[in-house]
């Protein structure tokens, strides 16, 4: 465990250099397809991984790029996606998602939901190592959903993926047993309304999975310098289980 936590760190250092780029696969001059969200936001595909799923250039997010419907007080046109990284994309799948499994000693067969999904990336390794009766991915791009679509179906996987934003979660009460988030509240506006819609989502004793700030330095050291998971006087979660980069936050349940 701790060689695969040090090959993290290692590419985790290797990207912040090269934060701010993206793929470009495809042949030279090639028309190069545009996948198109419900409000405007787009992403140009601009070739394949080494399994054949699809490497995206979204257009930065704004206002306008969330899909109707979806109520988001005051807008935020504070959050940019990041650039698709098939490297980190491969690491996070292979290394972190199983160790954080392991070593947070998380349950299987529960309810699982992730906020901010993006891709999918995250969401096979957690169908396989924890066997969930239920596995939920949300993001507020539907143009990454319909990625994180084919990424699923191709591996066979039953997911249910929601367009939706995590500050109003679009779920019941006690909806689920592990919510997990890669980052998105460290990179949103308004992260205390995140927090506690993930409170109301989790059933008592549920636990919230989320990196800590020295994962999201190590990962994107310019946009998450000064930024930090809004902690202060939060009731809502009790005393973390901490694991190397992750917490996992037991909620006392939706109030």
């Amino acid at each position: 465990a701790i060689l695969a936590v040090t090959a993290i760190l290692h590419s985790r250092q290797i990207l912040r250099h090269r934060e701010g780029r993206v793929n470009r696969g495809g042949a030279a001059g090639a028309a190069r397809p545009t996948i198109r969200g419900h409000g405007g936001g787009t992403a140009e595909v601009t070739g394949s991984d080494d399994v054949g799923h699809p490497t995206l250039r979204e257009q930065p997010m704004t206002a306008s790029a969330i899909p109707a419907g979806i109520p988001i007080p005051g807008g935020d046109r504070e959050y940019r996606p990041f650039p698709n990284e098939e490297g980190r994309n491969s690491r996070q799948a292979s290394l972190e998602v199983p160790i954080l499994v392991r070593a947070l000693r998380l349950p299987k067969r529960v309810r699982i939901l992730e906020i901010g999904c993006g891709r999918g990336i995250a969401l096979p390794p957690l169908a396989r190592l924890l066997e969930p009766v239920r596995l939920t991915g949300l993001d507020i791009e539907p143009a990454l959903l319909a990625v994180a679509r084919e990424r699923l179906d191709s591996l066979g996987i039953d997911a249910e993926l929601v367009p939706g934003d995590a500050r109003a979660l679009p779920f019941a009460a006690g909806s689920f047993d592990l919510v997990f988030d890669f980052g998105t509240c460290y990179h949103i506006a308004r992260a205390p309304v995140a927090l506690a819609e993930v409170a109301r989502v989790l059933a008592p004793g549920g636990r919230f999975v989320h990196e800590t700030k020295l994962s999201q330095f190590l990962s994107h050291p310019i946009r998450s310098f000064g930024r930090r998971m809004p902690w202060r006087g939060e009731a809502r979660f009790g005393p973390p289980r901490r694991a190397l980069l992750w917490h996992a936050r037991p909620a006392a349940g939706p109030r």
